[in-house]
């Protein structure tokens, strides 16, 4: 049993070596899947990219919450109220 087990893990590494082998050696290599395609879309496709990768680089400032102005602004701790009358309860009802 225990020979068979080992016999067979070789085999597998042996195929698993091998396919790497082949695929590394003789797969297309990445110049040739780098062709580029000329097709209508493409210069609109990449001008989107560069905005998107100009929303990547974006930081925010939180300098804004170290200014002493800031700082000194206090909760007031009231809500404004209304005096307005509400409408009514289910504004789709017909009249």
């Amino acid at each position: 049993m225990n020979r068979q087990i080992i016999f067979l893990a070789i085999i597998a590494l042996l195929l698993l070596g091998g396919g790497y082998y082949l695929f590394s050696n003789f797969g297309a290599s990445r110049s040739e899947l780098d062709t580029s395609l000329s097709t209508p879309y493409t210069e609109e496709i990449a001008a989107k990219l560069a905005e998107l990768k100009k929303v990547k680089e974006v930081s925010l400032n939180f300098a804004v919450f170290d200014d002493k102005l800031f700082q000194k602004l206090r909760s007031v701790g009231q809500t404004a109220t209304s005096t307005m009358t509400r409408g009514r309860v289910n504004p789709f009802l017909p009249f």
